[in-house]
């Protein structure tokens, strides 16, 4: 049976699913162990002006546009992966300084992705500041949108038989907002985003994008929202869903209860995954690290940080403050090489005790985005989304919020995790709604004529004239 680990424990455990790939040189896997007394050898935005803004039928499905079966997958550029990566470290920093005695899981990549559809729709000053948050300010945009096609094609490519991994985008509407079409198509081709309109003022709508979030999580994050303001005309959503059963599972026998140390220096009873076994370790300046295989052991890994200095240990207050330890610890890791991380991983035999647990997380990360430098994303007087959503001269859309919920549950079988991200677009047309332009006509009650052809090649494959349908 799992253990929800209490909210005033600190777990820290970063299940880091897109770090730079490993070099052929470090990825042989360690020798599989079942028992701990075995010991084997160690082993853009838009340009379009001229584009009229429109409004979006109610179901647009995702494109895959961008994936063609026949074409090698290009790696994504390594400086938008280690972007990705080290906002992620730059956010919990941040989260943590409101409390590290609480349970903090973040998907970097699903909140990266997010928030970069968003910055794609922004404009001067408001994009410069999202893409310098988001660690991206010296990647052209064309590049980072190329870059997160590429990621989503080698994430989403078939791993192994003991790793699920799921990753889907959506860009919800009002059906009365005037969103611009090169924002939508982007989206489409390079995010492989479903497209969704809807009346916002009705509570279905709500359920329509909670449920959207549940089904791509496998159920773990059931809602995101619980209601959308008046202002609130558009939602970018990403969800992520993991589940990896471990290279080398732990014995359910071996799990015993053990004390686990909380940051007050208090001490709990909790259940204890325990086993001996060649596997990935390294010893950092103080702190020491792991990394545990899942499925094959070719891809995916959780990796494990653990700081030396063990709470409790202070024998005066002036010594050493909590927050400060572990400031100092994230910043050893932020400011490493990664580089240099994953080649100091070397196999070794390692005596392992884990906790076994289950932690869910549900934040507003707005106000930390804000800390973070993205102030006038979220400023209605100065943030400029003129990419993204058609406005009059006097009116303004901004950035109402950034919702993200997490689930993780490690066991002696392996993982499962799942993220939802939403990001809330207000706008205000200063008392005026944009009605969308009437539709065009296409009613075919006389005779027409038809083909089918295969757009990929050109070729037409049927051809006729319809003068008679009865």
């Amino acid at each position: 049976m799992s253990v929800k680990l209490a909210p005033h424990s600190c777990a820290i455990l970063f299940a880091m699913l897109t770090l730079p790939p490993i070099t052929h040189a470090e990825s042989s896997k360690p020798e599989k162990v079942h028992q701990a007394h075995q010991a084997p050898k160690p082993a853009v935005a838009s340009t379009e002006s001229t584009k009229a803004a429109t409004t979006i039928p109610s179901i647009i499905p995702a494109t895959n546009s961008g994936k063609t079966a026949s074409s090698p997958l290009k790696p994504p550029n390594p400086a938008v992966v280690s972007a990705s990566n080290l906002f992620g470290f730059d956010l919990l920093k941040h989260l943590l300084k409101k409390g590290c005695s609480q349970n903090i899981v973040i998907s970097p990549t699903g909140l990266n992705l997010a928030l970069a559809m968003a910055a794609g729709g922004a404009s001067g000053s408001t994009k410069n500041a999202m893409l310098n948050t988001l660690r991206l300010s010296n990647v052209p945009t064309g590049e980072i949108r190329n870059s997160h096609n590429s990621l989503l094609q080698q994430l989403l490519k078939g791993a192994d038989a003991d790793v699920t991994i799921n990753i889907a985008d959506s860009i919800w509407t009002d059906n009365r907002t005037l969103v611009q079409p090169t924002f939508i198509s982007q989206n489409q081709k390079l995010y492989d985003a479903e497209i969704r309109s809807a009346d916002f003022s009705k509570a279905s709508t709500v359920n329509s994008i909670n449920d959207w979030v549940s089904n791509k999580t496998r159920g773990r994050i059931r809602t995101i929202i619980d209601h959308l303001e008046p202002a609130s005309k558009l939602v970018i959503l990403n969800a992520v869903y993991f589940k990896g059963g471990w290279y080398s599972p732990f014995e359910q026998k071996e799990t015993k209860q053990k004390e686990f140390t909380l940051l007050s220096g208090n001490k709990k009873k909790l259940p204890m995954m325990e086993d001996t076994r060649y596997t990935y370790y390294m010893k950092g300046k103080d702190f020491q690290a792991l990394r545990l295989p899942y499925g094959s052991g070719a891809r995916f890994d959780m990796w494990l940080f653990l700081p030396d200095e063990k709470p409790g240990s202070f024998r005066a207050p002036w010594q050493r403050s909590i927050e400060k330890m572990y400031e100092d610890f994230l910043n050893d890791i932020t400011q490493s090489d990664w580089s240099s991380i994953t080649g100091a991983f070397a196999s070794e035999r390692v005596h392992i005790v884990l906790p076994r647990f289950k932690v869910e997380m549900a934040k507003t990360v707005g106000d930390n985005l804000k800390s973070m430098g993205m102030n006038i994303a979220f400023d209605k007087e100065k943030a400029n989304f003129s990419e993204m959503i058609s406005l009059g001269p006097h009116d303004q859309a901004w950035i109402e919020e950034v919702l993200h919920k997490t689930f993780i549950e490690v066991n002696e079988k392996g993982t499962e995790a799942a993220a939802a991200t939403g990001v809330i677009m207000g706008v205000n047309t200063c008392g005026t709604i944009k009605e969308p332009p009437p539709p065009k006509e296409f009613i075919a009650d006389h005779p027409f004529v038809l083909g089918i052809r295969d757009s990929s090649t050109g070729a037409i494959l049927f051809l006729g004239s319809i003068a008679d349908p009865g």
